[in-house]
């Protein structure tokens, strides 16, 4: 299996997401990433920008109330991630035409295209797990939701 999962710690991850509108999440994702230390907040604009037009090109809405909104950006040296679970589904123009309630960021250093492809692959495996949006919808920590991606990682 992959250690991927380690990528998903409890500090990035909000279950209870304040946002109501699709910018906002990707902020409010972003935030919590500057919040843990994880991103310099001097780039956080330039990254809002790069998920903005990388949403542009195509919704990351990938469906059943999931998206996945991600980029590749020299901006960041390590790989990081932010997990958002929202109290009520917002508009995403997901390609299924659904609110999207579970949101999960990825960043890669544009230099690490393959594994950032990998990590994607990897997370719609996990998503794809029958249980994974039940379950992601009901944690009440972000200790839970992190505990969640390892149990589906290991």
């Amino acid at each position: 299996m992959s250690d991927f999962w380690k990528l998903f710690r409890s500090d990035t991850i909000r279950v209870g997401l304040e946002a109501t509108e699709k910018d906002a999440v990707l902020s409010e994702l972003l935030e919590l990433t500057v919040d843990a230390g994880r991103i310099e907040p001097d780039v956080r604009d330039s990254l809002l920008s790069a998920l903005r037009e990388r949403e542009k090109i195509g919704s990351t809405g990938i469906g059943a109330g999931i998206a996945i909104p991600h980029v590749k950006n020299d901006a960041v040296t390590e790989t990081i991630t932010a997990v958002g679970v929202a109290p009520t589904p917002i508009e995403y123009d997901a390609v299924d035409g659904e609110p999207c309630d579970l949101f999960i960021l990825l960043i890669s250093p544009a230099s690490q295209a393959e594994n950032h492809l990998q990590i994607l692959r990897w997370l719609s495996s996990v998503v794809r797990h029958p249980d994974f949006g039940r379950f992601l919808r009901t944690t009440k920590t972000s200790k839970d939701a992190a505990g969640l991606f390892k149990e589906l990682g290991e």
